[in-house]
């Protein structure tokens, strides 16, 4: 575990004082009752707090798209992918009973990402603690997860093209099952208008309704 736990400080680029912490906040309570559910809770506000003060700092949104952006940002699927991409998902901790079942996994996913933070804020401080979300999480958000392009061509449609169809279909899919990569194509009264590659689903989706959505408002 010692030198597991070296490669998982390594890629957090942070080293821990209490060891003891960093296994707590890796730990499901399916494996023990000392595990990281009251560090997520703390998790939990912290990032919160974080990201809003930095939505706030460093864009010029309307109030509606901060929420928005807040809400992608720290949604389960956003911190459980998170996890996922850079592997820390290997250093989980699960017990017995979750450790072949992935019903709940991108739960826990999440939850781990929250209380890492929670367990570097106690043991480095508030400036190690905005180091890690700063680098896994907001160095990367961009106006995709602002703005809602699925919702704004649903509209446009039903301003413009009433009765047309609207339908999202998966191409397919790469990767390995632990990081996938999703094509989906968006068909229009059956008619592939787009398409696009996401890490998730609903990203992929997202893609292919802004590439319509500007298509049409062009031509509106």
């Amino acid at each position: 575990m010692k030198n597991n736990l070296t490669q998982l400080e390594t890629l957090l680029d942070y080293n821990f004082k209490n060891k003891e912490l960093l296994i707590q906040a890796l730990t499901h309570s399916s494996a023990s009752a000392d595990n990281y559910e009251k560090l997520e809770f703390l998790g939990d506000s912290l990032l919160s707090s974080y990201v809003t003060k930095h939505i706030f700092n460093y864009t010029n949104l309307k109030v509606g798209e901060m929420s928005t952006l807040r809400s992608n940002l720290v949604s389960t699927t956003s911190l459980s992918n998170i996890i996922l991409e850079y592997g820390i998902n290997k250093f989980v901790i699960l017990g017995d009973s979750l450790a072949n079942n992935s019903t709940h996994i991108t739960n826990i996913l999440a939850d781990i990402f929250e209380s890492l933070l929670a367990a570097i804020y106690i043991d480095g401080g508030e400036s190690q603690s905005l180091k890690f979300v700063n680098k896994f999480l907001l160095s990367s958000f961009n106006e995709n997860v602002v703005v809602d392009y699925k919702t704004k061509l649903q509209e446009l449609i039903q301003k413009h093209y009433n009765g047309t169809k609207i339908e999202y279909r998966e191409l397919g899919h790469t990767g390995p099952s632990h990081d996938l990569t999703f094509n989906i194509g968006l068909f229009l009264n059956g008619e592939k208008q787009a398409e696009a590659n996401g890490k998730t689903k609903k990203q992929a989706e997202q893609l292919c309704a802004k590439i319509v959505f500007n298509k049409l408002k062009v031509k509106g």
